[in-house]
């Protein structure tokens, strides 16, 4: 079963990019533009990975781990932000931080590592 991943971002572009990377590695791709349509999908469905952008319109991404934390979402929550004064995340919530721009590779190789025990 393939895995699933959430990309939440408030620019097209680096979402239309990340999925279309991640679905030629065989990855179910939900998106989300703000932090409130990631949350509408959190509730409705489970992804073995978030990939989380910080800095949105509505609400930013401290607030979709915030909700994440409240509701005991065990999806492993990847941020990659061009925010870098933002590293001082809950670490049980927050797996891995990136830094835009980021290395395709080191993308890939982040969610395979926090995806290794995650069931499909």
């Amino acid at each position: 079963m393939a895995k699933s991943a959430l990309i939440v971002d408030d620019d097209p572009g680096v979402r239309d990019i990340l999925g279309a990377i991640l679905r030629l590695d065989g990855w179910n791709v939900d998106t989300a533009a703000d932090g409130v349509q990631a949350i509408r999908q959190l509730d409705r469905t489970s992804y073995s990975v978030v990939v989380l952008d910080l800095l949105m319109p509505l609400l930013g991404g401290e607030g979709v781990i915030e909700h994440i934390r409240s509701r005991g979402i065990k999806s492993p929550v990847v941020v990659v932000s061009a925010a870098t004064d933002h590293d001082d995340f809950d670490s049980q919530v927050v797996s891995v931080v990136l830094h835009k721009p980021i290395e395709i590779g080191d993308l890939r190789t982040v969610l395979r590592a926090v995806t290794s025990n995650v069931p499909g």
